[in-house]
């Protein structure tokens, strides 16, 4: 038997707040708590209520789970391909040592330093190593 104060919130507004021995459902017709005397914080009218509303919950608590994996399952796959997408996006866009490029280099090898130093780019960078972020924690131990 299941006891009343973990079923009682799904006919009770405020389950906490209970005294025992009093019945405290909420009738929702009658605008009021139920007050009949009982053992715990439920009649048995009121338990049975919970206790079929509890089991509704669960089955579609347990439906929901099963869909959300289904989806997850589906999703993997492109999760993945993104990541590496991303990942390679982010390695190929790697700064340059000052060290290789510093002196006297082709105008066209500054443009492209330059450009790796802009703002957008920086932005660009950010927001792609957050979704990558993002991806990991989605795809989780399943890499």
């Amino acid at each position: 038997m299941i006891p009343d104060r973990t079923i009682a919130h799904h006919v009770s507004i405020r389950p906490e707040l209970a005294q025992p021995g009093e019945c405290c459902a909420w009738m929702e017709k009658a605008a009021r708590r139920c007050g009949k005397p009982c053992d715990g914080i439920l009649c048995p009218l009121h338990r049975r209520v919970a206790e079929k509303r509890a089991e509704k919950w669960a089955e579609t608590e347990r439906i929901n789970r099963e869909r959300r994996r289904a989806a997850r399952q589906r999703l993997l796959p492109e999760w993945r391909a993104e990541l590496a997408k991303i990942t390679a996006q982010l390695a190929a866009d790697q700064p340059l040592e000052m060290a290789a490029v510093a002196g006297n280099v082709h105008p066209s090898i500054r443009k492209r330093q330059l450009r790796g130093l802009s703002d957008s780019h920086v932005q660009k960078m950010a927001r792609l190593a957050e979704r990558a972020q993002q991806l990991r924690q989605q795809i989780g131990d399943d890499q």
